[in-house]
């Protein structure tokens, strides 16, 4: 298991290496976005005082769980019992304005989706849709940083305000998990590293169990776990 570990760290710092030397411009980047992110959601609490107690979302689930553990199965589930106009924003970047880091993603990446760029764009400056159910999910994310106080304090300036909030944590045995991506790794480098610089994937699957189990508690709201 030590050698198999040693392995899995080897080739993720290659693949951070390889992806660094393909996009040097890539910090300053998002240098520059961080700045203007900071600067409009200071605007956004300055201005937008009168729409922040206003409920946008009867119900928002936060999904957090690892590729490759069923995740979108579990989620699709989820979508299929709620009523009425249900939102789903996928696989956000954890402690940001989940709208934002979507138009921006598209933007930057596929940029012909013209109609899905403007609708989160709008919604990330707080023009919001009132749903019945909003849900978001994150992949490979620690908990930690999922749950940060940041984004708790901003929480209705990205998202709106929700009447019940609830946390569904995926988690799906270590053996079938660990073979299923590093199967998928010979295609998609990635796989084989999780949104840390300081975890493996290892790592990140015994912190989502001491979750699952109770001995941390990150995740507070409404916390609902599903063992696959």
């Amino acid at each position: 298991m030590n050698i198999l570990i040693l392995q899995i760290d080897f080739m993720v710092e290659k693949s951070n290496i390889v992806k660094a030397l393909k996009k040097p411009n890539l910090a300053l980047k998002k240098g520059k976005r961080f700045l203007a992110h900071n600067l409009e959601d200071v605007i956004r609490i300055i201005t937008q005082q009168h729409k922040l107690s206003e409920i946008v979302n009867q119900k928002e689930i936060r999904v957090a769980g690892m590729k490759r553990s069923g995740n979108h199965a579990i989620i699709n589930w989820v979508k299929s019992q709620q009523n009425g106009d249900v939102g789903f924003i996928n696989n956000v970047l954890a402690n940001q304005n989940p709208y934002r880091y979507k138009y921006e993603n598209l933007r930057d990446k596929f940029p012909e989706h013209k109609w899905a760029i403007e609708h989160n764009r709008q919604q990330a400056k707080g023009n919001f849709i009132k749903r019945d159910c909003l849900i978001y999910s994150y992949e490979d994310f620690p908990l930690e940083q999922i749950a940060n106080d940041k984004f708790e304090r901003n929480h209705d300036i990205y998202l709106g305000k929700s009447a019940t909030r609830y946390d569904l944590l995926i988690i799906r045995d270590p053996f079938n998990l660990l073979a299923s991506r590093l199967k998928i790794s010979s295609k998609v480098a990635y796989f084989l590293s999780v949104n840390s610089p300081n975890k493996t994937m290892i790592d990140l699957w015994l912190d989502y169990a001491k979750e699952y189990l109770g001995e941390t508690n990150y995740l507070k709201h409404n916390k609902v776990c599903v063992n696959l």
